[in-house]
């Protein structure tokens, strides 16, 4: 799994690095986690649910899987 999980944010909650001064979020990895900047731009962390997963009120982190679209 190479996606860092934020395990004292909650359950099934995921790291995500955003670029400052950009909308633009990436999901951490090991690799790059540590450098703190994304392509030179430096990088702040964001902590989100998973994919798949969703928050419910009053319960840390997120246990709810989430509903899948039908296509």
């Amino acid at each position: 799994h190479s996606r860092i999980r934020a395990r004292k944010e909650g359950p099934n909650v995921c790291a995500l690095q955003q670029v400052m001064g950009t909308k633009k979020k990436y999901f951490s990895t090991c690799r790059n986690w540590y450098h703190g900047s994304i392509c030179g731009k430096k990088a702040t962390v964001l902590y989100e649910c998973c994919p798949g997963y969703m928050k419910l009120d009053g319960m840390l982190g997120c246990p709810a899987v989430a509903p899948i679209d039908h296509v």
